[in-house]
C-alpha cells in the first residue's frame, strides 16, 4: 500500500514533490497501489518509486523521471508518457492500452507481459529493452 504521508506530498503539486525527492534521495517512495487517474504529473521525479499496481489512467506523465521505476502491474490505460524517462523501469504486465509513449526512452526497460493495444510507441528508445512477448529488442 501506498505510504499517505508521501500520497499526501504528491497531491500538493509536482514543485513540492520534487523538492522533497531532492531534500531525501535516499527514501524510496511507496506509491503502490495508489489510485492517482487523471493526476497531472508532468516532470516529476518518480525514480526508483514502487508504483506497482498504482492506477494512473489518464495520468500525465509526460517528461516524467521514471528511471528504475517499478510499475509492475500499473494501470496506465491512455496515459501521456511523452518524452519519459524509463530507462531501467519495471512495466512487466502492466496495462498501456491507448497510453502515449512517443519519444519516450524506454531503454533497459521491461515489458513483459504488458497490454499493449494500440499503444504509442513513435520515436520511442529501446535499448535491450524486453517486449511484451518476452523478446529483447536493440
Amino acid at each position: 500500500m501506498a505510504d499517505p504521508v508521501q500520497l499526501a506530498l504528491l497531491t500538493q503539486g509536482i514543485a513540492v514533490w520534487n523538492d522533497w525527492r531532492k531534500k531525501n534521495g535516499g527514501v524510496v517512495p511507496n506509491l503502490s497501489r495508489a489510485t492517482l487517474i487523471r493526476a497531472y504529473l508532468c516532470a516529476v521525479n518518480l525514480s526508483k518509486a514502487n508504483l506497482c499496481a498504482t492506477n494512473l489512467t489518464w495520468a500525465n506523465l509526460n517528461i516524467a523521471d521514471l528511471t528504475d521505476a517499478d510499475l509492475s502491474g500499473a494501470n496506465l490505460t491512455n496515459a501521456y508518457l511523452i518524452g519519459a524517462n524509463l530507462t531501467g523501469a519495471s512495466l512487466s504486465g502492466a496495462e498501456l492500452t491507448g497510453a502515449d509513449l512517443s519519444e519516450a526512452d524506454l531503454s533497459g526497460a521491461n515489458l513483459h507481459a504488458a497490454i499493449a493495444n494500440r499503444t504509442n510507441f513513435s520515436q520511442a528508445k529501446f535499448f535491450k529493452t524486453t517486449m511484451p512477448d518476452g523478446s529483447i529488442r536493440g
